[in-house]
């Protein structure tokens, strides 16, 4: 987004971003860097895992080969935050914690589900790794895009983020369970609820 208004305050876009440049070079680039960022994140898990037979490294990349390749064509995040959660489980079981914290707290920026992780680590009694998750969601949330949009510009975007996909969850207990929601109570409502997946 070039140009994003927020309560009538009209904010500076990112200087260097893939919205920056014209939409088909936008496009074509987040989608070779995400394709960078799988490929990434795939010999970061190989390392981090016990040597595995060829077949069966085979058939996990033939399981992932879906959700990459839907990841891919519509453009979505998941594929950022898959690589963000693999650095912070490599920092964390080599006792990084710093960077694991300011990993996992980027992915969680960038989408709520992450903060499972940052449970289980409160849950380990890792509060090292924790404390720097929590100091780096205040750097992602709150100190980074403060710089770039202006801090009363942040705040709004955060309050209406928050008005549109977290109250009306917690608040009134609605959740749109149509197959584009991909957050877990409306994955968990599509199973065991007769909630609609699909809208004619």
């Amino acid at each position: 987004i070039r140009d994003y208004k927020v309560t009538g305050v009209q904010t500076c876009a990112l200087p260097i971003s893939f919205a920056s440049l014209p939409p088909r070079w936008g496009m074509a680039a987040w989608f070779a860097f995400k394709v960078a960022l799988c490929a990434a994140s795939i010999v970061l898990l190989l390392r981090l895992t016990p040597p595995t037979p060829i077949w069966g490294l085979y058939a996990v990349l033939a399981l992932a080969l879906r959700p990459v390749v839907g990841d891919l064509l519509h453009g979505n995040v998941n594929l950022w935050v898959l690589f963000w959660i693999v650095v912070a489980i490599g920092s964390v079981q080599r006792g990084r914690d710093a960077a694991a914290g300011l990993s996992l707290s980027l992915a969680i920026a960038s989408k709520l589900t992450p903060a499972l992780l940052l449970v289980y680590l409160v849950w380990k009694r890792a509060w090292r790794p924790a404390a720097a998750t929590a100091i780096g969601l205040s750097v992602w949330l709150l100190a980074a895009p403060s710089l770039i949009v202006g801090p009363s510009a942040n705040l709004a975007m955060l309050r209406d983020w928050s008005r549109h996909m977290v109250e009306p969850y917690l608040l009134e207990g609605q959740v749109d369970t149509e197959q584009v929601n991909q957050s877990l109570p409306a994955v968990w409502h599509r199973l065991v609820t007769a909630s609609p997946a699909v809208r004619p």
